[in-house]
């Protein structure tokens, strides 16, 4: 068991003397390339190149933007980005070992036991007895309606000009009946009766492929792929986020709400109108470019900024 835990900080302890600052150092010194050469390339102040390369991430925004750094910068110098980004998340997110706590035994009072039960029982016993009240109560009531007198309607004598004003009613009731039953037959009788099929060819009828398909129509947001004389737009999601996107014309390119993980490319005519609800979440880039939007952040997560070539100089 020893030897387990042995072998676990040994390999922490190697995780954390990479260091990714001189990793990125000699990773570009080897492209012959400088820090204002890599702030150009990937559009980042020369200040982040040099925090970067001293491991100087406390000074750098959050997490999701310094994996986004990261990313770019590998690609340039020509390294793996996802081994770097893995590289920094196992050096500064691994999980704390946290040891079970201990519980202390406590102990309890035979008298208060005792006169807690007490209690309890006093109080079952007079919920039991209002209850068993209530059902007699309800009981005698029912009783008492079913024991009341019912007159039947049909066993009380009528006066002889009432029931002959009935009879009269009867009558004519019948006579109403027969008419209606006549006309209707009548009715249906003079329709053609290709207008019933004629009708039935009026329905449209949804296959299970054309409801699949709008169905997913119905899940998936707006996309646009191809505007005349555009630019590439790039968004990564690392984190889910709310995304409306509409170029210069006003088209919609994206809106919805876009699960970690996707990755759609966008074009349309600039500048980009773009709106984030979670902000940090989210990569852009701008032709193959990184587009650093950190700045339009606010305190709930959410950016609206606009995107064109001119912003990426």
């Amino acid at each position: 068991m020893h030897e387990v835990n042995n072998n676990n900080k040994a390999q922490e302890s190697s995780k954390k003397r990479v260091s990714i600052g001189v990793l990125l150092t000699n990773a570009r010194n080897a492209a012959a390339l400088s820090q204002a050469h890599i702030a150009e390339q990937i559009n980042l102040p020369k200040r982040i190149i040099q925090a970067l390369e001293t491991d100087d991430f406390d000074n750098l925004p959050e997490s999701t933007y310094i994996r986004g750094y990261l990313r770019n910068y590998a690609r340039v110098v020509g390294i793996n980005d996802e081994g770097l980004v893995k590289l920094y998340v196992d050096q500064h997110y691994s999980e704390p070992v946290v040891e079970p706590s201990r519980r202390s035994k406590q102990s309890y009072d035979p008298a208060i036991l005792w006169s807690t039960t007490a209690v309890l029982s006093i109080l079952v016993g007079l919920v039991i007895t209002w209850w068993v009240d209530s059902n007699q109560v309800v009981e005698q009531g029912v009783e008492f309606v079913v024991n009341e007198v019912v007159v039947d309607s049909k066993n009380v004598d009528m006066p002889q000009a009432a029931k002959d004003k009935k009879s009269a009613t009867d009558d004519s009731n019948e006579s109403i009946t027969q008419i209606t039953q006549d006309s209707s037959a009548t009715t249906l009788s003079d329709e053609p009766s290709n207008e019933i099929g004629h009708s039935a060819n009026n329905v449209e009828v949804i296959t299970a492929d054309q409801q699949q398909a709008m169905e997913e129509e119905s899940r998936n947001p707006t996309l646009v792929t191809s505007v005349d004389g555009a630019q590439v737009l790039t968004v990564t999601y690392v984190e889910k986020s709310w995304t409306e996107i509409r170029d210069a014309d006003s088209n919609t390119l994206m809106q919805g709400l876009i699960e970690p993980g996707v990755v759609r490319n966008l074009s349309g005519k600039p500048p980009f109108e773009i709106f984030l609800g979670n902000a940090p979440g989210v990569v852009i880039e701008v032709n193959g470019l990184y587009f650093d939007h950190s700045q339009y952040s606010r305190s709930n997560r959410t950016a609206r900024f606009q995107v064109s070539s001119g912003t990426l100089n």
